[in-house]
């Protein structure tokens, strides 16, 4: 993977992302070991989506999970809070964030894990 530093993007609350076979990083932060590893994760999930699906689905789930935590909140328009929590649940998160600090994760990742983290628990 090639990584790209900008001024830009990604929002300042967010350190890295990855986009096809870059992994964009915001200028003047600190890109540890753990980081790189979860944006591979990103990566591998979109290699195995073809990227473009991988993209309608992490949009869709994250639309859904908006909803979702709106409904539980009983209100007609997200808070901040809720915002972040449905990110935070998202499948393709959920793996990344759970195993961004597991070393031989990506050695021993099955294809399609990311499904296994769909429901929320």
């Amino acid at each position: 993977m090639i990584i790209l530093r900008t001024k830009w993007f990604p929002k300042k609350k967010y350190i890295a992302f990855a986009f096809f076979y870059f992994i964009f990083v915001r200028h003047g932060t600190k890109l540890t070991e753990n980081v790189i590893r979860h944006e591979t994760i990103h990566w591998r999930q979109e290699v195995e989506l073809l990227f473009i699906f991988n993209y309608l689905l992490y949009s869709l789930e994250y639309l859904i999970r908006i909803i979702a935590e709106c409904r539980k909140g009983g209100r007609l328009w997200p808070t901040r809070k809720m915002v972040d929590a449905a990110y935070r649940n998202i499948s393709f998160e959920r793996e990344a964030y759970r195993n961004e600090y597991n070393k031989n994760y990506l050695k021993t990742r099955r294809p399609y894990s990311w499904i296994k983290y769909i429901r929320k628990k």
